[in-house]
């Protein structure tokens, strides 16, 4: 008996002496250190929540933005960090120099959710050839946006980024078409091809911007297609303006379809044509921001667009082999089926394996597919499409949410805070989702 209370009392005194010591506070895992596990292991329990249309006043807050936005009918993206929302809204229009095409013109609004005001709008530059201005990432210190032109494959472009400490505005990188010094450095260029580069992909994180360029040639090749030149992912560091190449492939006819990262990795997804084989490939690969190490996290050809979070966990879509087919004959057996699955699993393949599948219901019978479409920033809320559902990795339910509103752009601003565009009865806004009292109602 005496030794129990002596063993307690030594348990006691080492969890008081460890919390005082470290603030009371999980401590951040240094480089690619195991995470302590914070969410559950345990097998996807599924639920469909009661209807909730009749309470969304209770978890719902409207603001309406239409004295700025309701003569918009261009909207793109929404950007969310804490209460600043980065919007990026415009119209459609013919231009005089090409009169029978659509353009998009498009701004970018900063936009406070605690005032309900638009507090800045960054307008595009069109003496200087540009008509959009699109948000890429917003966090506690930055805000980094690009403008470009209406040339999806094509395009010149500028990233800016905004320190939201000084307020000071510096210019990260630009393109201007024929002037690719830059991009083109160390490429083998083939004779007589020319040169596209394709729209950017970008992801900030902390004091870093990473984006993604394609270079491919201009001309179709015997085998009737275009093969890349490069691939390429940057790492910019925003505090001093230094950019280097972390990642460069050149697989002929394939490149980096999605990428995401997280404090310790950048994980990417590889797609090529297999001529042979008449269908796409694609796997999934790892790079430590540590140690500068690549690896290959799956070797199955059907793996892609990974999701990383916080604690370590990858979120990646597997397909139907039949679905990713260039083959007429064999795709078509794949239509009216479920395309791909979901998988959420640790990096480092060690604990249970989750799988998220398509799921029907009374509006859509026969559906697709499941999209993961955010994740909050804690990582324990991962946000799915078709249908709107939400998993609960403190619980590891998932929860078909009826009477929530399901709209194209939506995105965390905060651990328990889920952020809509809106439009509705001619009223433009936000809608603005306590996370905590949806769970509660949904019961």
């Amino acid at each position: 008996m005496l030794y129990k209370k002596t063993l307690l009392l030594l348990i006691l005194a080492f969890f008081v002496f460890t919390t005082l010591f470290d603030g009371g506070c999980t401590k951040k895992p240094q480089g690619n250190a195991p995470v302590e596990e914070s969410f559950s292991t345990a097998p996807i329990t599924t639920k469909v929540s009661k209807d909730l249309s009749a309470y969304q006043k209770e978890f719902i807050e409207f603001q309406d933005y239409s004295q700025y936005l309701s003569n918009l009918n261009s909207v793109n993206e929404l950007v969310c960090y804490g209460n600043i929302a980065l919007l990026n809204a415009g119209i459609e229009m013919a231009s005089k120099e090409h009169p029978q095409a659509v353009v998009h013109y498009t701004n970018m609004f900063i936009i406070d959710l605690k005032s309900h005001k638009i507090i800045r709008t960054i307008k595009y530059d069109k003496e200087d050839g540009f008509n959009n201005v699109f948000p890429y990432g917003i966090n506690e210190n930055w805000i980094v946006y690009q403008e470009n032109d209406d040339d999806e494959f094509n395009p010149n472009f500028v990233f800016y980024a905004i320190n939201r400490k000084t307020n000071e505005t510096k210019k990260l990188i630009e393109r201007r078409r024929g002037h690719d010094d830059f991009f083109t450095k160390g490429e083998l260029v083939p004779s007589n091809t020319g040169l596209r580069i394709e729209s950017p992909q970008g992801i900030l994180r902390g004091n870093k911007f990473y984006f993604k360029i394609y270079l491919t040639a201009d001309k179709v090749d015997e085998k009737g297609g275009i093969p890349a030149i490069s691939d390429s992912i940057y790492e910019v560091d925003l505090n001093t303006g230094n950019i280097k190449k972390i990642i460069h492939i050149t697989e002929k006819y394939g490149g980096i379809a999605t990428f995401s990262v997280n404090d310790h990795y950048l994980a990417y997804c590889l797609a090529k044509r297999d001529f042979e084989k008449e269908r796409l490939v694609e796997d999934i690969y790892l790079y430590s921001l540590e140690n500068g190490k690549l690896s290959k996290f799956t070797d199955n050809g059907v793996c892609e667009n990974p999701r990383l979070t916080e604690d370590n966990w990858i979120i990646y879509q597997v397909w139907l082999p039949e679905a990713l087919s260039s083959d007429a004959t064999v795709f078509a057996k794949s239509m009216g089926k479920p395309a791909f699955y979901n998988i959420i699993r640790p990096i480092n393949k060690e604990k249970p394996v989750l799988k998220v599948s398509a799921v029907g219901t009374a509006d859509n019978p026969y559906p697709i597919y499941p999209t993961c479409t955010d994740i909050s920033p804690d990582g324990r809320f991962i946000f799915f499409e078709e249908p709107f559902r939400l998993l609960d990795r403190k619980t590891n339910t998932l929860i078909t949410l009826k009477g929530v509103p399901s709209t194209r752009l939506h995105c965390f601003a905060d651990d328990n805070t889920l952020v809509n565009f809106w439009v509705v009865d001619k009223r433009v806004g936000l809608l603005i989702i306590d996370i905590s009292k949806l769970l509660k109602l949904s019961n």
